[in-house]
């Protein structure tokens, strides 16, 4: 009771600090920024805005003025228009922008995309103006998210739509409609509502660090997020132009592009089909705006990696522009004719605000603000006249060349980048999460490590820290030689807790060698740096059984499969709750506690939720052919019958597969044989391990129903080597000082003329050397002479640099000879 009321008595005394914020400018901003103060800027720029694109309107939307239907108004443009003036702290005009959507364009469960200049569905524009674009979803959503936050803690003031809308109410009714209708597959977004993602996405619309926000929002359906997070990057780092920091306008889920039918002489289509999909242009720039967001607001390295790829390619700000998918320039002759009955041929290729602004969140994302502040330099003083309210050429005989400047998308793009990269975008929702935003950020307990160096069968490399309050922190473990080999952690909490057991975030065993140690946090600008030596990765080997999790690094990532995630039924009107979802210790062992609420929520049958060990990989999923039985400790405080789930496919497809067990407060070990589940909707149709998708733990009773699930391990037995190789054997400290290869005194290796020479003791010639990666993988056989020598041509086998593990075999005698090739 103690510990309740100093919580209380210390929130009362924050809760003043907090209130000091008057304004969103004087929430703290701890994001990197360019030296250049873009305040006046986009303030004027937005004014420009207002005064072109809204004010000469009724509607209060964002109209279009050179468009293909001149002044009409689409969904995307209210979405933005509200993220420039929540960033300028302007309610007024961010009401006026959403409530013009909200009259003229909601209908009930989205906003239908485009309106003309009078508000109307204008038969003139074509049949097709309802529906939604799934982008501007988003950005409405997060943007009243955002507003939501700013009124609850007194930073705006209270409104309501004239639909009867507050801003939290509508984001989630926003929410439900993307969950429900615009996600194909659980994992890649529609460009709309029930249209595409099979067949064919637009990259340039994820926003993953949007879904992140969502995620937190709405936490019961925080898997339907990350599960979109990561299918949105699976696209991107599939598609061809990933090497060079590019994606197309439109392609497949797989990657691939997809031929569009290109627009002919005068069509007014734009460039939504330009180059038949080919093309990194006006649709697909945005990338690296929404990219950069997700890594300067959550430290994502899949981020980062794609940032780095556009910025090594782009390299200076000169470059700046639109290109083909294989990156050449867009065709110097390739025009477009813009709006109806307009002659004036605008050019494809633009060095301009907009391309520069798009860029330049690349280079920030990628380098920080060395590497975007000549992007900086350049689009002030190319692209913007101090004292004007629009962006476009500084410099210009007869004055900016209007004709060619949208005045409306460009104005926004060249916003969104000078923003970002000035510091200015931040994330609202995690800043107004901190009770105290304006304390700043401190170390109480500076980060110990648990060692030098470690076996990770012996126990977990640990690295614990605390804060002086919650904070979102990253740690990184990179290898010293092999920058792929690395992984890393994070967290938002005031303690920094980390254990790691030398494998990779897949379950894979990790190089092994030495790593370097990074630990950041947000809002710190220190960074502490170490070095540990991995020495061997666990082993998930438990005799003839595969350690699917045994949640020994408190935390609810297997070392299979992608997450344990909680599955409830409110996707069909229900609203099923899991209010405690956590890695617990209990009689010394460390289990998952999974509670549930049961609410019917209006549905004709039981409700139902589920814990759920979800084994998606990048691929669809993992190949579980050979799996014979699958072992389970668990238990329940109250008893429980709890249905056992195989799926393949997903409920909507009826494909999954049952077994049951019953819980009940004691321990126990529970045998699952795969033979014995059978289709839950029944027939015999035959399980297929290669398309498993998820283990579900299933319980569906009466309304209102509460329980828990306590899960302790889950294991795998059968044939399963297709799946897991053992790591190699130990590798001491002392190998840090080896150069290329190790020699000991009757084995070693050495390098001669491009091929390892191994030499071992006389009584093992003739005997068979394997030669393994740090997976386990074997990469090649050879056999030894008479007197104990082979040589081994790495370079024929095309093996990178790294560490290798010689072995012989000579009865129950095992010889490993450790050496790492330098390429």
């Amino acid at each position: 009771m103690v510990k309740r009321g100093f919580s209380k008595l210390f929130f009362l005394l924050l809760f003043p600090l907090l209130t000091q914020a008057q304004s969103l400018s004087d929430l703290p901003s701890h994001l990197p920024r360019v030296s250049h103060d873009y305040e006046e800027v986009l303030q004027r720029t937005w004014e420009g805005i207002k005064k072109r694109n809204i004010d000469p309107w009724t509607t209060g939307m964002v109209h279009r003025p050179k468009s293909e239907f001149p002044g009409d108004a689409v969904s995307e443009g209210v979405g933005y228009g509200m993220i420039l003036a929540l960033y300028s702290d302007d309610q007024a005009y961010f009401n006026k922008v959403w409530n013009g959507g909200e009259r003229f364009m909601w209908d009930g469960r989205l906003y239908n995309w485009r309106r003309d200049s009078e508000g109307k569905n204008n038969d003139a524009m074509g049949p097709h103006n309802d529906g939604a674009a799934s982008d501007a979803e988003e950005d409405i959503a997060i943007m009243l998210i955002f507003a939501d936050q700013l009124v609850e803690h007194g930073i705006w003031e209270p409104f309501t739509s004239d639909s009867g809308a507050t801003y939290g109410e509508r984001a989630r009714d926003i929410l439900r409609t993307i969950r429900e209708t615009m996600i194909a597959d659980g994992r890649y977004l529609r460009p709309g509502n029930f249209w595409g993602g099979e067949d064919f996405v637009n990259p340039a619309y994820f926003a993953p660090a949007f879904y992140r926000v969502f995620a937190e929002f709405e936490p019961e359906h925080r898997n339907t997020w990350m599960s979109l997070i990561d299918g949105s990057y699976d696209v991107i780092e599939r598609n061809p132009g990933y090497a060079l920091g590019l994606v197309p306008d439109w392609c497949r889920p797989d990657g691939d592009t997809i031929p569009l039918p290109p627009p002919g002489e005068g069509s007014i289509l734009g460039y939504n089909a330009y180059l038949g999909g080919q093309g990194f242009y006006k649709d697909a720039v945005r990338i690296h705006w929404r990219l950069a967001t997700d890594y300067l607001w959550y430290g994502e390295p899949r981020a980062k990696a794609f940032l780095d790829n556009a910025y090594a390619f782009v390299d200076t700000p000169e470059k700046a522009n639109f290109f083909q998918i294989d990156g050449s320039l867009l065709p110097e002759e390739d025009t477009f004719i813009l709006a109806n009955n307009d002659t004036l041929q605008r050019p494809r290729r633009e060095h301009s605000h907009l391309t520069l602004g798009m860029w330049a969140t690349a280079a920030m994302g990628s380098g920080g603000p060395e590497a975007a502040e000549p992007f900086s330099e350049r689009l002030l003083e190319e692209f913007y006249t101090p004292g004007e309210d629009f962006w476009g050429k500084a410099s210009c005989p007869n004055g900016e060349d209007t004709l060619h400047n949208e005045m409306y998308f460009d104005q926004f793009l060249a916003w969104f980048g000078a923003s970002l990269i000035s510091g200015k975008f931040i994330n609202v929702w995690e800043v107004l999460q901190d009770p105290d935003p304006t304390t700043p950020l401190e170390w109480v307990d500076r980060p110990t490590l648990s060692g030098r160096s470690f076996d990770a069968n012996e126990g977990a490399f640990t690295i614990q820290g605390l804060f002086n309050k919650p904070a979102r922190w990253t740690v990184e473990l990179k290898h010293r030689e092999n920058e792929n080999s690395s992984i890393s952690f994070s967290g938002n909490s005031d303690t920094l807790s980390v254990n790691w057991y030398g494998l990779s975030n897949d379950g894979s065993v990790i190089e092994y060698g030495d790593y370097d140690v990074t630990i950041s946090a947000r809002g710190l600008s220190e960074t502490i740096t170490d070095r540990v030596w991995l020495s061997r990765a666990l082993d998930l080997r438990d005799g003839e059984r595969l350690i699917v999790d045994d949640f020994a690094a408190r935390d609810l990532v297997p070392y299979f499969g992608r997450e344990w995630t909680s599955y409830t039924d409110s996707y069909a009107g229900g609203a099923s709750v899991v209010p405690e979802f956590e890695v617990v210790e209990h009689e010394g062992d460390s289990w998952v506690r999974w509670a549930y609420t049961l609410d019917q929520g209006g549905l004709h049958f039981y409700p139902y939720a589920a814990l759920e060990w979800n084994c998606t990989t990048a691929d669809g999923n993992l190949d579980l052919t050979g799996l014979d039985t699958i072992i389970v400790v668990a238990r329940s405080p109250q008893p429980i019958g709890v249905s056992v789930q195989l799926i393949t496919l997903g409920i909507d497809n009826h494909n999954f597969y049952e077994d049951s067990l019953y819980l009940t407060p004691e321990s126990q070990k529970f045998k699952l044989p795969v033979s014995q589940f059978t289709p839950r909707q029944g027939g015999d149709r035959p399980l297929s391990l290669d398309s498993l998708t998820a283990i579900r733990f299933q319980v569906q009773k009466p309304d209102g129903s509460e329980g828990e699930i306590w899960i302790e391990s889950m294991h795998f037995a059968g044939d399963l080597d297709h799946l897991y190789s053992p790591p190699p054997e130990y590798l001491p400290l002392s190998a840090r000082r080896t150069v290329a290869f190790t020699s000991g005194h009757k084995n070693s290796a050495r390098l001669i003329n491009d091929r390892v020479a191994f030499s071992f003791s006389g009584e093992l010639g003739g005997k068979t050397v394997s030669i393994f990666d740090v997976s386990g993988r074997v990469v090649d056989r050879l056999t030894l002479s008479r007197d104990g020598m082979v040589k081994w041509d790495f370079r024929r086998r095309n093996a990178g640099s790294g560490m290798y593990f010689a072995v012989v075999q000579q009865g129950g005698k095992r010889v490993t000879l450790p050496f790492r090739v330098m390429r």
